[in-house]
């Protein structure tokens, strides 16, 4: 990874990357939930231990709908307020 290439711990508040990492998506419910959806996508099945745990299981089971507005599964958080907070969290994030 590019941080650790140029060991730029600075950026990370002195953390190493994984627990930078954990830290923030136990910090941040919104990003937790972009984190779940993102490996939903990418995966049919997790079969790999996540720090912090993964909610999403499979794929399918990634959301639901419900009076028009996309739920994210096991979370019962609308999608729209979750991006929305994820990308105020990184928009702002001092860099």
């Amino acid at each position: 990874m590019y941080l650790d290439e140029v060991e730029n711990r600075a950026r990370l508040n002195g953390a190493a990357l994984a627990s930078f990492r954990t830290g923030l998506l136990t910090e941040h419910r919104a990003l937790h939930v972009m984190s779940d959806l993102a490996d939903a996508a990418q995966h049919r099945e997790l079969t790999f231990e996540r720090k912090p745990a993964r909610v999403v299981t499979l794929s399918t089971d990634a959301y639901y709908e419900k009076e028009g507005v996309l739920f994210v599964k096991r979370f019962d958080t609308p999608f729209p307020s979750a991006a929305k907070q994820a990308f105020e969290f990184w928009r702002d994030w001092p860099d």
